[in-house]
């Protein structure tokens, strides 16, 4: 729920927080979780599409 908070209309499925993508350290900390269960948010999430990633160097950003 509380990454809710970070879509925006018409973004694409971008999460978007100040005017940039959110990466997944940034998730990390929005959701309070640790990495595990982060990373188990964000494969749930993708599996339905939810946040579109791009890779960006070696992180995504969503």
């Amino acid at each position: 729920m509380r990454l809710i908070s970070f879509m925006r209309m018409n973004n694409g499925g971008k999460l978007i927080n100040d005017g940039k993508a959110l990466s997944f350290a940034d998730i990390r900390l929005a959701t309070k979780k640790g990495k595990t269960q982060t990373s188990e948010i964000i494969q749930k999430l993708e599996e339905l599409g939810i946040p579109k990633s791009v890779k960006v160097g070696n992180s995504k950003e969503f």
